[in-house]
């Protein structure tokens, strides 16, 4: 059952549309904590991810008004018995109440998603490990059955890209499937871990997963990186900070591969925490040793912390990256903050974000806190495009198989050459942000866009 049916409504002829009350969708999500929490925290990803994904596919000629419920928390459904309508009539009321106070034209709410949902609790990330090769079962199970449904698809989908794309997801849920089982197993041949060949082993894992996802990527669905130019990577005897560009699908696979085959430097990546819900890369990273942000509510000053931590027990043979802007960049989201400038009055930030439309802010926090822990670091920044305008699984599916490739520049910077004190720092961010702006303006003039 499709709750918020927005597409239907298009597809039958609805030119203005009002969703109304949609309860817990506009409510930020927290980790479950009992088993039943876990069901009704997928649901709700699921429901919210259909939901922003129709939003994003609304036609120009028709107006959607999604308008507010008018109270800060929604009781879930019951699974007890009858849901009851005692405070139907009041809840009315308030959205009604809410929506009279928006200004004609803003009839709208801000949809809380996955980047909201904090780390799983360890009992939880314990329970994925153990049930992830069953649930790979069901789904390749699932995709055979499927399949030859959507092979009938073919005088509409000539490219097959609806398959093409569902057996790449089983595909990669494999590969990560994979990590999660070896790493069992080292953990069993070394319990206290100490192994002389302990990191060299969870390296190879990384390398030998990403080249095989990439690999199968690139025959699947065209995904396929060029580098322009020549690409260095650091000096020998010093670790590396890599910062670079959020854009497109997979590109961080791609950078964290380069990092792994290409460079021979053992990636460590900062992330949002929300990436502890994937098994397998939560495993193989914290053995190597990265750090997931955790969310900001009640995070504090721990946010930088753990990133000063990090960066401090960087070794010569290290990488360690992170995606300043702390988001993928989509068109939507670059338009989103220069509103939010604009209204907020900050002429000097907004003239800055409308200069450099293919970024986002760069938050130097981060970036200070790894030079002043790590000061003998040399610095990569990596720009990239190509697939930038490829945002959602309905945009992939669309544009499968892939025509651009994912076009790659990167400029090392010595360690002497880059500023310790914070706000030099942030100044020198800025500078290279402009740069990588430019850099993306320059390919991206003249090409279709896919």
């Amino acid at each position: 059952m499709h709750s918020i049916p927005v597409g239907r409504a298009i597809a039958l002829g609805a030119t203005e549309i009002h969703v109304l009350q949609v309860g817990r969708i506009e409510q930020p999500l927290s980790a479950p904590t009992n088993p039943l929490d876990v069901g009704l925290v997928a649901f709700e990803i699921a429901r919210r991810h259909r939901f922003v994904e129709e939003i994003a596919e609304v036609p120009d000629s028709v107006r959607l008004h999604v308008l507010p419920s008018g109270v800060d928390r929604t009781p879930t459904a019951s699974l007890r018995g009858p849901a009851s309508v005692a405070k139907v009539e009041d809840r009315m009321a308030r959205a009604f109440g809410r929506d009279q106070r928006l200004p004609r034209g803003d009839h709208a709410m801000r949809i809380s998603s996955l980047p909201s949902l904090g780390a799983p609790p360890l009992w939880l990330r314990m329970v994925l490990q153990g049930l992830y090769p069953l649930f790979g079962i069901v789904m390749s199970l699932v995709l055979l059955l499927i399949t030859p449904f959507l092979l009938l698809l073919w005088p509409r989908d000539r490219h097959l890209s609806i398959l093409r794309c569902l057996f790449l997801t089983v595909y990669v849920m494999w590969e990560d499937i994979g990590p999660v089982v070896e790493c069992w197993y080292l953990r069993l041949r070394s319990p206290r871990g100490t192994s002389p060949t302990r990191d060299e082993d969870h390296f190879a894992l990384i390398k030998q997963a990403l080249h095989n996802v990439l690999f199968t990527a690139k025959r699947v669905v065209g995904f396929h990186v060029e580098i322009e130019g020549e690409l260095t990577v650091g000096r020998p005897g010093h670790p590396l900070v890599v910062i670079s560009r959020h854009a497109g699908p997979a590109d961080s696979l791609a950078i964290v591969r380069l990092l792994a085959s290409t460079a021979g430097r053992v990636p460590r990546v900062i992330l949002a925490d929300a990436m502890l819900w994937d098994p397998g890369i939560a495993m193989v990273l914290q053995r190597v040793g990265s750090y997931f942000v955790p969310s900001r509510s009640g995070a504090g000053d721990d946010r930088t912390k753990g990133v000063a931590d990090l960066a401090a027990t960087l070794s010569a043979k290290d990488a360690l990256l992170i995606f300043p802007e702390g988001r993928n960049w989509t068109r939507d989201r670059h338009e989103d903050r220069v509103r939010d400038l604009r209204a907020k009055g900050e002429a000097d930030r907004l003239a800055t974000a409308v200069a450099r439309p293919w970024v986002l802010e760069a938050r130097s926090r981060g970036v200070a806190a790894i030079r002043e822990h790590a000061p003998d670091a040399d610095v990569l920044v990596i720009a990239h495009t190509g697939l930038d305008m490829i945002s959602g699984p309905a945009a992939v599916i669309r544009n499968v198989p892939f025509r651009n490739r994912l076009l790659i520049r990167g400029r090392t910077y010595r360690s002497e050459d880059v500023p310790t004190d914070p706000d030099e720092v942030a100044d020198w961010l800025e500078a290279r942000w402009g740069e990588v702006n430019y850099w993306v303006d320059n390919r991206i003039s003249g090409r279709d866009h896919l």
